[in-house]
């Protein structure tokens, strides 16, 4: 088996590795889930401090996982997943750089996936990119789904 060929199959495999501890796959699923996200919103995510954001995605970019640009001037810069970092995550989705015309509406998911955990952490948050891989592309496709189980609870006359 060639060197290359060797290199290809480990870059396949998704998961926690010797070069990946849990924190940095959870931030590639993040990524992957919802294609791109500013750096604070990666931290606040992942629920750690900027600056260990920072230096996490940093690795992630050297490692080739990821990269980042600012995209917008006077903006914070926005991170994406590269292919090895789209099949490392193991979600089946591809890598890609976003459009600037859907910068506003990714800004926006993010930002409600964020204030649904903050007050119900139970939800389970399905991306608009996971709907599509379910469902298919259809005219009427939401940007996400929440799942939340609520309990009904019944008030009597003392």
């Amino acid at each position: 088996m060639s060197r290359r060929a060797r290199r290809r199959g480990r870059e396949d495999k998704a998961g926690i590795g010797p070069d990946l501890g849990a924190l940095e796959f959870r931030m590639l699923r993040f990524l992957a889930e919802h294609q791109a996200l500013t750096l604070s919103q990666l931290a606040r995510l992942a629920r750690v401090e900027s600056r260990q954001a920072r230096q996490i995605s940093s690795s992630l970019e050297r490692s080739g996982y990821l990269r980042g640009a600012q995209l917008l001037v006077g903006r914070e810069p926005w991170l994406w997943l590269t292919g090895s970092g789209a099949r490392r995550a193991g979600m089946g989705f591809r890598e890609g750089r976003p459009g600037v015309g859907s910068l506003a509406r990714l800004h926006a998911l993010a930002e409600i996936r964020m204030q649904i955990v903050a007050r119900a952490p139970e939800a389970r948050w399905r991306s608009g990119r996971s709907v599509v891989r379910e469902q298919g592309r259809g005219p009427a496709r939401p940007c996400a789904i929440v799942e939340y189980s609520l309990r009904v609870l019944r008030a009597d006359k003392a």
